[in-house]
């Protein structure tokens, strides 16, 4: 018998194709795993679009504060003299303000501040007000009606951005002081004491000339004092006549 001798690519064919077989297992697990992971996952591509407009924008403009700040500059005329007023009825309370600077171009606020005992300063708002514009060197008056005994203050506030400053600036009026003393109680029960006493004497003497006839009446008066005497006068006349005609009678009769 002869031999036939194999080449060795023959001889190890039948080896090989169970490797082979695992490496395309591998490959494919490889390949779905990319897929998949391609399939879920965010695209790279990226989309932009463009639009050209032509045209023209105006910028804004905003006021500085040396522009927006009037240049007036108010100040309370007597911030040095507190007031001390004695009284147990509400009170007119005056303040005098005046402008120190160019003349205002608006208005401005003001607000009254009290207390019972303290710094009116530390105390509750209890009234407020608008400030007319002052030309520049010329005052004017801040009033409020004080109606508890207690301390009082003005604040008012400068025009916006005084001295180029953003907030508001603040300056306060002298103290004004309200008292209720027994002293000033009684001078006011005297007060009226002597107003009634003198209603009282105004309507006596009312009373006495109303009692005092007038010129009218006393000429009435008379002339009935007159008839009455002219009438006793008429009834002597009478009875004297009336005697000497009995008289006369008995001397005729034999």
């Amino acid at each position: 018998m002869i031999k036939i001798r194999c080449t060795r690519s023959r001889k190890f064919r039948k080896r090989s194709w169970k490797g082979n077989l695992v490496v395309k297992i591998i490959a494919i697990f490889y390949v779905s795993i990319l897929t998949i992971s391609y399939l879920n996952g965010s695209t790279g591509a990226n989309f932009s679009d463009t639009v050209q407009i032509t045209g023209m924008f105006q910028a804004g403009t905003w006021n500085t504060p040396a522009e927006q700040w009037d240049k007036s500059s108010l100040i309370f005329s007597n911030k040095d003299k507190n007031q001390q007023i004695n009284s147990c009825n509400p009170v007119k309370l005056t303040v005098s303000i005046t402008n120190t600077g160019n003349d205002m171009k608006g208005t401005t606020e003001y607000e009254v501040f009290y207390i019972a005992k303290g710094n009116a300063k530390d105390g509750s708002i209890v009234g407020s007000g608008i400030i007319n514009p002052l030309a520049k060197g010329k005052s004017g008056q801040l009033t409020f009606t004080g109606s508890w005994p207690g301390t009082y203050k003005f604040k008012a506030y400068q025009r916006p951005f005084h001295n180029f400053v953003s907030e508001r600036k603040e300056l306060w009026s002298e103290t004004l002081s309200i008292t209720c003393s027994k002293k000033s109680n009684s001078s006011t029960n005297e007060n009226e004491g002597n107003i009634e006493n003198k209603s009282r004497v105004g309507v006596e003497g009312e009373n006495q000339n109303s009692a005092v006839d007038s010129p009218i009446d006393q000429t009435i008066h008379e002339s009935k004092i007159q008839d009455t005497k002219d009438n006793s006068v008429n009834e002597t006349k009478e009875q004297n006549n009336e005697q000497n005609n009995e008289q006369n009678n008995e001397q005729t009769t034999p």
